[in-house]
């Protein structure tokens, strides 16, 4: 009855929602309306998850390490109920919840000892009854035959057949087996897992967004407090180590591509002083794109970190060309004041309409479902747009205003080194008088 209740009720909601299933924002609401539609009942549990690709799924695993197996089970039952207080997650999860009903025999040590029956006799009469036993082959002249011992009724076994189970005793008086063992049909476990000779079970929480560090902050907040007998332990998996691995990963090769920037914007200007006014739309972009990611509600995750590595190399082309034809007007002979308004004049609508091209060019990728390996563009297209549009009021503003910083800076230790040079030179001059 329970079921057919489930089944009514998600088929309203699918009927509802009107969403395509692989529709790539659909599961935020089908989650919703299944948490908000279908029924509770007192003495059942439902879980609602989102099966998404491993690689992007939302979720963590919470791992528990002890000794005892019902100790764990108990640890990971007090585990759900905290992470289940956490608002936003979608669904929380053992694994002993995935494996199938059994039928549990728990033998009664008194009852059977008075038909004086060890648990030996119970559980091999049980497991007979289950499952063929393999006997000795018949041999004849002609061919082998295997054969098999098996009860006759066992494809019609159930519960109460298996309590009127005949078992016999020592005295050879048989006696049904629901008279010296009781019966619970339980989850039982589908394995158990060994890690380092200790048993360990997991606890899956799944989130709503793809938002891992949020995901980890919430569970610490809700395991603290949370005491485990000696020699048991807890960690939030594998999971939160891949991510730090990538991260730093990722970062690396942000700082990376800055550097390469830097050195061959050195090389081309022959200064390692001019291209600190171009590196600094770098940082810039950065906030750019933050804020586009954030007022599109679009995670920072591997895509994004490849637009902001690409975006580096393409954020400073203005500012290069700003200060390029900065510097070819100061070689003509003028100011730098006169060279700066020139560049500027003369270099405002070209940056514009590189910018807007590219940024033009973007928003397809940027408000498209394309995919490759499940994996969006959208957010690529969306980091490099917000990066793009930062950066080209920075090249425009920021940039006259550093190169003006930085060739102060450039001429005040030229000046310094030159008479630095010239005392060197004073000196060096009378000591040869002296001599």
């Amino acid at each position: 009855e329970k079921l057919q209740w489930y089944e009514i009720a998600y088929r309203n909601i699918r009927n509802k929602l009107g969403i395509p299933v692989d529709s790539t924002m659909a599961y935020k609401d089908i989650i919703r309306e299944l948490n908000d539609s279908l029924p509770r009942f007192p003495d059942s549990y439902r879980t609602v998850n989102w099966r998404g690709d491993s690689e992007n799924d939302p979720s963590m695993n919470l791992v528990l390490y002890g000794d005892d197996t019902p100790t764990l089970i108990e640890l990971a039952r007090e585990v759900k109920r905290r992470l289940s207080s956490i608002e936003g997650l979608t669904g929380v999860e053992m694994d002993v919840e995935t494996g199938d009903d059994e039928i549990q025999v728990q033998i009664n040590r008194e009852y059977s000892r008075q038909y004086g029956l060890d648990a030996r006799r119970i559980a091999s009469t049980i497991a007979y009854s289950g499952q063929d036993v393999q006997l000795n082959e018949f041999r004849s002249s002609e061919k082998e035959i295997q054969m098999f011992l098996r009860y006759s009724d066992v494809d019609s076994t159930n519960l109460q057949k298996l309590r009127s189970m005949p078992i016999h005793t020592p005295a050879g008086v048989q006696v049904p087996l629901g008279t010296v063992a009781d019966f619970s049909i339980q989850k039982g476990q589908s394995q158990i897992w060994h890690e380092n000779g200790k048993t360990y079970f997991q606890v899956k929480a799944t989130a709503k967004k793809d938002n891992m560090k949020e995901l980890f902050a919430l569970v610490d907040k809700a395991m603290e407090g949370f005491e485990m007998p000696r020699g048991y332990s807890w960690n939030k998996g594998s999971q939160i180590n891949k991510q730090r691995d990538q991260e730093k990963a990722q970062n690396f090769g942000v700082i990376l591509g800055v550097v390469f920037v830097f050195l061959l914007m050195g090389l081309l200007f022959e200064s390692f002083v001019l291209p600190l006014c171009v590196i600094v739309a770098v940082p810039f972009s950065f906030c750019g794109s933050y804020w586009a990611l954030y007022i599109t509600d679009t995670p920072m995750e591997l895509m994004s970190m490849i637009g902001l590595i690409i975006m580096i190399g393409v954020v400073v082309n203005n500012a290069i060309v700003l200060v390029d034809t900065i510097k070819l007007y100061r070689s003509r002979g003028l100011e730098r004041a006169e060279a700066l308004l020139e560049a500027g004049r003369h270099r405002f609508r070209p940056i514009l309409m590189t910018a807007a091209t590219t940024i033009g060019g973007l928003i397809p990728m940027a408000v498209g479902g394309a995919k490759m390996l499940n994996l969006s563009y959208a957010p690529m297209g969306r980091t490099m747009i917000g990066g793009l549009v930062t950066s080209t009021l920075v090249t425009l503003v920021a940039v006259p205003l550093l190169y003006t910083f930085f060739d102060d800076l450039r001429q005040y230790g030229a000046r310094i080194m030159a008479g630095f040079t010239g005392r060197l030179a004073g000196k060096s001059s009378q000591r040869l008088i002296q001599d």
